[in-house]
């Protein structure tokens, strides 16, 4: 009985590691409404949206993987901050927006893209060359 009780603990563990986290629509609603009070993004329709916590990387992680030649593993996510990646959507086709829960590193090079942070807490978005649109009183 024992043994038995051991082996579920161990795969209701497992089933939750395994759980993906990746930001939910509310969140990603919250960042198009920032990005569209951006002259930058305005036509974000026409782009591919992908969404994903920001990775926290631990000191020795870091100094492991450049030691190895590796790019690091992150340890877990910092769920206060959603990074994305917008990029041009093929022709003829609408943009599409997508959750991850890793940080799709193809799209870091994507020509015409837009990379950036919104912090959830602070309502704040970074999106380097662009500023935010003056909100009217």
């Amino acid at each position: 009985m024992t043994l038995r009780l051991a082996l579920s603990l161990c795969l209701v563990l497992s089933a939750c590691a395994a759980r993906e986290v990746k930001p939910t629509e509310t969140e990603m609603d919250r960042v198009e409404a920032a990005l569209q009070a951006t002259p930058c993004a305005a036509r974000i329709a026409s782009l591919d949206r992908h969404f994903y916590y920001r990775p926290r990387y631990y000191a020795e992680e870091i100094a492991a993987a450049k030691k190895e030649g590796r790019p690091p593993r992150s340890s877990n996510r910092v769920t206060s901050v959603i990074q994305f990646d917008l990029v041009p959507a093929p022709a003829g086709r609408a943009g599409e927006r997508k959750a991850h829960a890793v940080p799709p590193h193809a799209l870091a090079d994507a020509d015409g893209g837009l990379h950036g942070a919104y912090h959830l807490e602070e309502r704040e978005l970074d999106l380097a060359g662009c500023v935010a649109a003056v909100p009217l009183p």
